[in-house]
């Protein structure tokens, strides 16, 4: 070809641009919301547990799916943020009050590292 996309990956980039632009645009309440989960996971309440467990999953999809869009480094600290809550779980599931914290607050920081969303 001489350079020029054909209409195909013209089509297909325009497309990731979308998926990525709405991704970048609800990041923030994303975030929140994890950051909401890591401090219900620091409570001393029977829902520690499975709000330990929700962020998990909401930081590994977050991991996996970010780079993808070419946002690398928030995948990268989306995954130690993951490992950190692995490491730190408590015998009854959850976190201790302090490693909750941390982690609600490294959540937020995410957003920091986000390129700004069109339109935003």
């Amino acid at each position: 070809m001489n350079g020029a996309l054909d209409p195909v990956r013209l089509a297909a980039t325009e497309r990731i641009a979308q998926v990525r632009a709405r991704f970048l645009a609800n990041l923030p309440a994303r975030l929140e919301g994890l950051a909401a989960l890591a401090l219900k996971a620091g409570a001393d309440a029977p829902e520690a547990e499975e709000a330990r467990e929700a962020l998990r999953i909401g930081l590994h999809n977050l991991s996996g799916s970010a780079p993808t869009l070419g946002l690398v480094e928030i995948g990268r600290l989306a995954g130690e943020i993951e490992r950190r809550v692995i490491s730190k779980q408590l015998p009854n599931g959850g976190l201790t009050p302090p490693v909750a914290s941390e982690v609600a607050h490294d959540v937020s920081a995410l957003g920091d590292v986000a390129p700004e969303a069109p339109g935003r």
